[in-house]
Formats: structure tokens, sequence, C-alpha cells
């Protein structure tokens, strides 16, 4: 159905047709400030942390650097830190595409 058919449907109900095309437009708007709200939090989160884990890395370099901490130290904890990012951003790399439900 094009625009123009929706809204002589919306225009055949009358002023109920009216009110449920304002309500599911400000439904549909609110949907879309609650994501952008909860795009903003992720990604803060998500720098916030990667932050907080290139200092850590950062710290026990310079610590390994000096001799305080074994190499072998440095790289068990460079590769738990991959996987904990690789872990974190898979759902924003490679997103799932909702099944298609059979008809059977």
């Amino acid at each position: 159905m094009t625009p123009d058919d929706w809204a002589s449907l919306v225009d055949t109900f009358g002023p109920v047709g009216k009110w449920l095309g304002e309500q599911w437009r400000w439904k549909v708007e609110r949907d879309a400030e609650e994501t952008r709200e909860g795009n903003k939090h992720t990604f803060r989160l998500i720098l916030s942390l990667m932050i907080f884990l290139g200092a850590l890395v950062a710290l026990v370099s310079l610590l390994t650097y000096y001799g305080k901490v074994s190499g072998d130290a440095l790289l068990f904890l460079v590769g738990t830190v991959s996987g904990v990012v690789l872990a974190i951003i898979q759902r924003y790399l490679f997103e799932a595409e909702p099944e298609e439900e059979s008809i059977l």
C-alpha cells in the first residue's frame, strides 16, 4: 500500500483513525528515541572499557620494560584482553539475521 492509500484508509475512520495514527506515530518516535539512547549508553560503556583495558596493558607493558613483570605475564594479559574485546564487539560486527519462520 502506498502512503496515499493509508491516508485514505485513516480518513475513512474519521477522528478515531486520526487518533490511532497519532498514537502509532508517538510510539514509533518513542521507540526510536529509546534506541538512540541505548546506542549512546552502549558506546560510552564500550569506550570506557577499552580505555581501562588499554591503560592496564600499558601499565603491565611498562612494568615488563623495567623487568618487574615477566614477558609471559604480558603475553597472557594481551591475549586475554584481545579475547574479551573480540567477545564484546562480535555482536556489533556480526549481527545475526532473524530466522525465517517455516510454514510447515
